[in-house]
């Protein structure tokens, strides 16, 4: 019989089990009852770590609307934005946007899909800290725009849907 088990994790986290079948290994197991471990196919890691439109779909729905109008904001720069210019054109605080944000984060966690890149992309270019959205994202965001527009201030008003073809 033949037993095959798929462990996902972070290096920290896969420290300890990898730790255990090695002791069992140095243990002295029979062949018969070893644990291999193998490495997935890279096409199926590919389209694991993969955002697509219904998983956007499913985390959008759900966050603030102060949040989407951040993600708004930020899908109006194909190339990223400087942090300081980005700040400067919403006109808050850096805190602010990032309170902002962390619907997106804890969202992403509710939906389980904290495997998946982060939609917004930090990065150093010309010494300037920049930031840029994923382009699935901003494609879906800017597909979604005319409702996010129409959508009022209110902490209620977020059922934000697609547009129908």
């Amino acid at each position: 019989m033949k037993i095959t088990v798929t462990i996902e994790g972070s290096p920290q986290e896969l420290k300890p089990v990898l730790q255990v079948i090695q002791a069992q290994e140095e243990a002295g197991l029979n062949k018969s009852e070893q644990v291999s471990i193998e490495k997935q196919p890279e096409k199926e890691q590919e389209r694991e770590i993969k955002w697509t439109e219904g998983k956007i779909w499913e985390v959008w729905k759900d966050l603030s609307y102060d949040c989407m109008s951040v993600l708004a904001a930020l899908s109006n720069y194909e190339d990223g934005i400087a942090w300081d210019d980005f700040v400067n054109r919403l006109k808050l605080k850096p805190n602010q946007i990032g309170g902002r944000l962390s619907s997106l984060g804890h969202q992403i966690r509710i939906h389980q899909y904290g495997r998946l890149p982060s939609p917004v992309h930090q990065y150093v270019q010309n010494n300037a800290y920049m930031y840029n959205l994923d382009p699935l994202w901003r494609e879906v965001i800017r597909s979604y725009r005319k409702e996010i527009d129409a959508v009022g201030a209110s902490e209620t008003e977020t059922t934000i849907k697609p547009q129908e073809s």
